[in-house]
């Protein structure tokens, strides 16, 4: 984990965060959905920069080899449009 958050830039974030933003990150980690509404797009935009979430592109079968996501599964950290790009960002 902490080479992770080295690699990443995550203490940066957070460091640089305002206590609101921190807030939304709390939020975020059992849901990541939350990231996507207007007042919170500058925070999920630094954390697709750093490449800790991804939005979720379209689900139609056809632009995925297997099968496409779920269309929520808050133990992988896969929201509707955000997920997070590994699953050691979640809530034990």
């Amino acid at each position: 984990m902490k080479a992770f958050i080295e690699q990443r830039g995550v203490a940066y974030i957070i460091g640089s965060s305002t206590p609101t933003e921190r807030t939304w990150l709390e939020e975020a980690v059992g849901d990541p959905d939350t990231l996507f509404v207007r007042e919170r797009m500058g925070l999920l935009n630094k954390l697709v920069e750093v490449n800790v979430v991804a939005g979720v592109m379209g689900r139609y079968e056809y632009l995925w080899v297997d099968e496409p996501p779920p269309e929520r599964d808050p133990e992988l950290g896969v929201g509707k449009n955000v997920a997070w790009q590994t699953t050691c960002i979640r809530k034990p």
